[in-house]
C-alpha cells in the first residue's frame, strides 16, 4: 500500500510507468514514483574548458610575459604546449558536472531548502514552476540566437532533437575491435604497384631532387602578415588532437606570441622539420547507422590533428596553391575557386542536353574510385611535387608532413596500438584536397570528355548510334586503368556505373556495353552525380521524387519547431526554413529548374512558407512569398543560374563555355536547356539594366507594397472570420 498524502493530509504527486517483461512470468512489473521529480541531466565525466567564462586578456598577458623563454625550434614544441595548457588552466574554468538540474538558480536553491525543512507541496509546485519558467526563457534566447550562417552545430543538435536523432553515442567496442579498425586503415592504404612503374618513378625522383633548386619566394620566412590572416582563418568549437591546444587558445594569444608561432613556423620550414607530435593524430571510430557493431568496416574514422599543424598547413597551402593550380587540368573542378558542385553538373548535363539539339545519343561512364585520398602513393606525390613546387626546402617540409605518420584509433574509452602510415593523404587537412588535385594533373587525354570533381570521374562520349561510343569509352576506361594501376589508385568496378542518354523511347531498355578493369559494368537508368540524379532523358522525375521527400523531412523538422510548447517567432522560423530547407531545394537549381516535374518540389516550398507565416491552406499561393517575406522560387532560381551563367561567359575554359556562348540550334521545342534560358535571362536583365533578377523583389518601394498588402490581407482574414494566420 503506498503512501499518497502528507502530514498535512495533502495528495502526494504520483507517477506509474509500465517496464519491459518479467524474466519466466506473464506479468509486466510496474514502478511508481511518489513525490517531486527534479529533471536531472547525466553528463560525461570528462573534464571540458568553459571558453564562456575564460579571461583571454589574462591568457593573452601571461603567454606574452613567459614564452620569451622558449626557444623558437621544433624541439621545443612540447615546451610551448606545456605553456599553454598551464596559462590556459589559470584562465579559463575547466571541469564538468556529474549531474545538474537545467535552470537551477539561487531562488531555486532556498524553494528546495523549504521544501526539505518543511515537505509543503505547494512550496515545490513553485519550485516545479520556477523550472519550467527557466527553462522556458532558455528556449526562447536558443531560439532566437540561431544563426547557421556562422558555426550552427548549437543550433543543428536542437533540431536533430527536435526530430528525435540524439546522434550516435556509441560507447562501447573492444580493444581488439579498436586494433582491427586501425589494421583496416593501414591496410586500405597499402596497395601493390608494378615493380617497373615503381623502380622507374623512384629513378626520375631521384634525379630530379638532386638537381631540385631552391626557390627563395617558397622557402623565405613567413611574415607576421601570413600568421595573424592564416590564424584569423581557424574555426572555432573544434577539437584538440594529442596535444590538448584547441584554437580558441592560439586565436587569443597576443602579439608576442604571435611573432613566436610565425618565427616558429620559419623554423620549421627553413630546416624542413617537424615535431615528432605534428605527425601523430587520433583517430575517432565512428558506427555508421544501420551496420553491425562487431564489423571494422562499420567504423568511419574522423581523424584529429594537432591545431598548430592546422595553422602550419594553412601557410603552406597559401604559398604553394598558386604553382599547382596552374599544372591541374581545366577538366578538375574540385575545390578550386570559381568552381563547386553545380557548375559541374550543369556542364554534363549541357552536354548531355546539347547533343539531344544535335540528334546525338551520349554514353557516360561514372568512375568510383576506391578509397581514393587514403591509396595515393606517397613517393609518387612527392615526385610530382618535385615538378610542379621546384624547392628543395618547400617540397622537403611537404614530404615530412606526408610520410611517418602515426595514429591511434578511439573506440569509445578503448583505444588502438600505434600504427604507422606512409600513403594516403591527411585527414582534416587543408592541403588535402589540393594535393589530390596535383596527384591526378597527369591523367590521359580521352577521346571521350572528361567531368573531374576531386575523385568523381564521369567521362561521356555522343554519336548518332551507341556502338560508336562503346567502342571509344572501353578505349578510354584501358588508358585510364593502366594509369590508375601506375599511380596505385583502385577503381572500384561494382560501384563504376554506366548510362545512356537519348530520346529515342524504342531504345529505352538498351544497355551499352562497355568493359572497365576486366569486369563489365553495370547499367545504372539512373545514376547519381554529385548528389543529382539523372534519367535517360533528362526529365529529374526521379530526382524530383528523392529531393521532395528530403524537403518534406525537413518541414517535419520546422513543424516540430514551430508546434513545440513554447514555440518560436516568425523570425526565427524564417532564418530556420532558409537555412534548413532552401538549400538542399535549390542545389543544382540550374541543371533542373526547367523540369516538368519542380511542382514537387514547389509544393514543399509552399508548406515551408506556410508554416513560417503560420497560413491556412484557404490562402491564395501568390500570398505566400508575401506573407513569409522570401522571394518567390522562381526568381531565387534565376538568380542562382544567372550567376553560374555569368562565370561561364566569362571564362573560356570552362567546360560549358561552348555550348553557352555557341549553343546549338533548338530544334527541340519542348526541352528547355539552362543554357537557352540564361541567354534570355541575360537579355532581359540588359534590357532592364541590372544583373539581378530580384532587384524588383527587394526595392524598398516593392518592399513597403509588399508590408501593406500583407497588413491588408490580414484584415480580409479577421473580417472573414478565419483564425490562425
Amino acid at each position: 500500500m503506498f503512501t499518497t498524502c502528507d502530514i498535512n493530509r495533502t495528495p502526494l504527486q504520483t507517477t506509474r510507468r509500465i517496464l519491459s517483461d518479467f524474466p519466466n512470468s506473464q506479468h509486466r512489473p510496474v514502478l511508481v514514483e511518489v513525490g517531486i521529480k527534479m529533471p536531472l541531466t547525466n553528463s560525461m565525466p570528462l573534464p571540458r574548458w568553459n571558453f564562456h567564462k575564460a579571461d583571454w586578456p589574462k591568457l593573452s598577458a601571461d603567454m606574452d610575459a613567459a614564452i620569451r623563454w622558449i626557444p623558437t625550434c621544433a624541439e621545443n614544441y612540447k615546451r610551448f604546449t606545456k605553456l599553454i595548457i598551464a596559462t590556459a588552466k589559470k584562465s579559463i574554468s575547466r571541469g564538468y558536472r556529474k549531474a545538474y538540474i537545467p535552470s537551477w538558480a539561487e531562488e531555486s536553491e532556498k524553494l528546495f531548502d523549504e521544501y526539505t525543512r518543511t515537505g509543503n507541496h505547494e512550496i515545490g509546485d513553485d519550485l516545479l514552476k520556477s523550472l519550467d519558467g527557466g527553462r522556458r526563457n532558455r528556449w526562447l534566447d536558443t531560439v532566437e540566437s540561431m544563426d547557421f550562417k556562422a558555426s550552427s552545430r548549437k543550433d543543428w543538435r536542437v533540431l536533430n532533437g527536435l526530430a528525435g536523432k540524439t546522434g550516435t553515442n556509441f560507447r562501447g567496442g573492444s580493444a581488439p575491435l579498436a586494433n582491427a579498425i586501425a589494421n583496416r586503415i593501414v591496410e586500405v592504404s597499402r596497395v601493390k604497384g608494378r615493380k617497373d612503374d615503381t623502380r622507374a618513378t623512384r629513378q626520375c625522383a631521384k634525379q630530379l631532387k638532386a638537381s631540385l633548386p631552391i626557390d627563395y619566394q617558397l622557402s623565405r620566412e613567413f611574415f607576421q602578415d601570413e600568421t595573424d590572416r592564416a590564424l584569423k582563418l581557424l574555426p572555432p568549437n573544434k577539437a584538440a588532437g594529442f596535444d590538448g591546444v584547441y584554437n580558441e587558445f592560439l586565436k587569443h594569444l597576443g602579439l608576442k606570441c604571435r611573432k613566436w608561432l610565425k618565427e616558429f613556423f620559419s623554423d620549421i620550414l627553413l630546416r624542413s622539420k617537424l615535431p615528432r607530435d605534428f605527425n601523430r593524430s587520433k583517430i575517432i571510430a565512428i558506427l555508421k547507422p544501420q551496420k553491425p557493431a562487431d564489423n571494422p568496416k562499420s567504423y568511419r574514422p574522423n581523424a584529429l590533428v594537432n591545431c598548430v599543424y592546422k595553422l602550419l598547413d594553412r601557410l603552406i597551402y597559401n604559398r604553394i596553391m598558386p604553382l599547382i593550380d596552374k599544372v591541374v587540368q581545366v577538366e578538375q573542378a574540385g575545390f578550386r575557386c570559381g568552381r563547386n558542385c553545380t557548375n559541374q553538373v550543369l556542364s554534363l548535363t549541357t552536354h548531355i542536353e546539347a547533343g539531344f539539339q544535335k540528334k546525338l545519343k551520349t554514353v557516360a561512364v561514372l568512375i568510383d574510385l576506391s578509397a581514393a585520398y587514403d591509396t595515393v602513393w606517397w613517393q609518387g606525390l612527392v615526385y610530382k611535387l618535385m615538378k610542379a613546387v621546384p624547392c628543395r626546402k618547400a617540397v622537403g617540409l611537404l614530404n615530412s608532413m606526408l610520410s611517418n605518420r602515426e595514429f591511434i584509433v578511439f573506440l569509445g574509452d578503448n583505444e588502438s596500438r600505434t600504427k604507422k602510415l606512409n600513403n594516403g593523404l591527411p585527414q582534416g587537412s587543408v592541403l588535402a584536397p589540393l594535393l589530390f588535385n596535383l596527384y591526378l594533373h597527369d591523367i590521359p587525354e580521352t577521346q571521350s570528355r572528361k567531368f573531374m570533381y576531386a575523385a568523381d570521374i564521369a567521362l561521356a562520349s555522343q554519336h548518332e548510334t551507341f556502338k560508336p561510343s562503346e567502342g571509344i569509352l572501353n578505349e578510354d576506361l584501358s588508358i585510364l586503368d593502366r594509369y590508375f594501376r601506375k599511380w596505385r589508385l583502385v577503381p572500384n568496378t561494382a560501384k563504376t556505373e554506366v548510362t545512356a542518354f537519348h530520346l529515342t523511347n524504342q531504345m529505352a531498355k538498351y544497355e551499352p556495353t562497355v568493359e572497365f578493369a576486366g569486369a563489365m559494368l553495370h547499367y545504372n537508368t539512373t545514376p547519381k552525380y554529385l548528389g543529382v540524379t539523372l534519367d535517360w532523358s533528362l526529365t529529374y522525375a526521379p530526382h524530383m521524387d528523392k529531393l521532395s521527400k528530403k524537403l518534406q523531412t525537413r518541414n517535419n523538422i520546422l513543424h516540430r519547431l514551430a508546434g513545440t510548447t513554447w514555440g518560436a517567432s516568425a523570425d526565427v522560423l524564417r532564418t530556420t526554413g532558409l537555412s534548413l530547407v532552401y538549400p538542399t531545394a535549390e542545389y543544382c537549381a540550374p541543371v533542373w529548374s526547367n523540369s516538368a516535374h519542380v511542382l514537387h518540389v514547389d509544393t514543399q516550398l509552399n508548406q515551408t512558407m506556410r508554416r513560417i507565416s503560420g497560413t491556412l491552406k484557404c490562402i491564395p499561393l501568390q500570398w505566400l512569398p508575401v506573407l513569409s517575406h522570401i522571394s518567390p522560387r522562381r526568381l531565387r532560381r534565376q538568380q542562382i543560374l544567372l550567376r553560374e551563367a555569368q562565370k561561364i561567359y566569362g571564362n573560356p575554359n570552362l567546360p560549358a563555355h561552348a555550348e553557352f556562348t555557341d549553343p546549338p540550334p533548338h530544334r527541340l521545342k519542348s526541352c528547355h536547356p539552362p543554357y537557352q534560358t540564361a541567354c534570355d535571362l541575360v537579355h532581359i536583365c540588359c534590357r532592364n539594366g541590372t544583373q539581378n533578377p530580384l532587384i524588383a523583389w527587394e526595392l524598398p518601394s516593392t518592399l513597403h507594397n509588399r508590408m501593406w498588402a500583407k497588413q491588408c490581407l490580414h484584415v480580409h482574414v479577421r473580417v472573414e472570420g478565419i483564425t490562425g494566420v
